[in-house]
């Protein structure tokens, strides 16, 4: 069983502070006090992504929002947020 990081996000005004690593590590620390095998999230941005990584999560996928549905996500030109991926880890 893996424990799911639905959604993590920290207020542009509180940034830089290591607060997203800090939630990160809490919630592997909960999931392994439930004796969970691992946890799985969705990075949508780099700043995510980082944080995942600072946590040793890897990446097992990667979504390219313009491979779907190019004229719907047209809008899409900032490279932050143009992709989302599939983080993992064992616990």
């Amino acid at each position: 069983t893996l424990l799911h990081i639905f959604i993590l996000n920290v207020d542009k005004t509180v940034r830089g502070h290591g607060l997203g690593s800090r939630l990160i590590s809490k919630s592997i620390e909960y999931g392994k006090e439930l004796k969970l095998g691992g946890a799985y999230a969705e990075a949508s941005n780099v700043y995510s992504l980082n944080c995942f990584k600072q946590q040793q999560f890897e990446i097992f996928n990667e979504l390219i929002y313009l491979d779907y549905n190019p004229e719907r996500l047209a809008n899409l030109n900032d490279k932050m947020y143009d992709r989302s991926y599939l983080v993992a880890r064992k616990f």
